[in-house]
């Protein structure tokens, strides 16, 4: 009896050794886990340790006959702990088992590092994903984030429908006859040929509404000046404009 006790003892401690490094280990396993890791991790290897000591007496030879001393002393430390340490080992093996198995601890670690690298993936999934849709505003036309922009300032807006943006930016009313009819013919004056005036019309249209483009008018004859935003757009429609 004396024995099996001092064998439960020396599990206890190996397991109270395991349970402490588990504690500070990578795993973070909780408090239940690390008490069951304890108690089945010291019952288990215990009875390991007592089968195996139970064998190596049953088996156990009278006498040793060895070639040496070096022989003679692995001989007597192999049939000393040799099957105490095998009972250990196979025990060990069915612990883990145990615990993974009934109770769904994991003390491997392995589906924690499962959860990491899918974690990783769906980290990674979701980066390109925003890269391509980054890639597809940088492809939209001016006209598009132009519509997003009116959109977006449409909801800080009391009073302001949605269709009334989108109409007004999907469906942008044309110049009325005359106003083109003197653009054209200031522009032509210029040396531009007729077809480029329209054109650069065109785009001047998509970037400011009638009303808009005759604010700028007023301004410039007030001024002399043209205003920056409405520079970038002349400049844009001559160069998209050729003769």
């Amino acid at each position: 009896m004396s024995s099996i006790k001092k064998q439960f003892f020396i599990c206890f401690g190996i397991f109270l050794l395991i349970t402490i490094g588990l504690v500070f280990s990578r795993y973070h396993l909780g408090f239940f886990a690390l008490l069951a890791t304890l108690i089945f991790g010291t019952l288990f290897t215990s009875v390991g340790v007592i089968l195996g000591d139970m064998f190596r007496r049953f088996i156990h030879p009278d006498i040793l006959i060895a070639e040496s001393s070096t022989d003679m002393f692995k001989k007597r430390v192999l049939w000393m702990v040799g099957p105490q340490i095998i009972g250990w080992i196979i025990m060990f093996i069915g612990f883990q088992g145990f615990m993974t198995n009934v109770l769904g601890f994991d003390l491997s670690g392995k589906a924690q590092q499962v959860s990491q690298s899918r974690n990783q993936e769906q980290t990674l999934a979701e980066a390109t994903d925003e890269v391509q849709k980054n890639d597809k505003d940088a492809q939209k036309q001016p006209y598009e984030l132009n519509l997003e922009k009116k959109l977006a300032e449409s909801k800080q807006q009391s009073g302001v429908t949605l269709d009334a943006v989108v109409s007004q930016v999907v469906e942008p009313k044309l110049y009325d006859s005359k106003l083109r009819e003197n653009f054209v013919h200031s522009c032509t004056t210029t040396g531009s040929s007729e077809n480029r005036c329209n054109c650069m019309l065109d785009v001047i249209q998509k970037s400011f509404t009638q009303d808009e483009f005759l604010s700028v008018e007023n301004e410039m004859a007030r001024t002399g000046k043209q205003p920056e935003q409405f520079s970038k757009v002349v400049i844009q429609a001559r160069s998209e404009c050729t003769n």
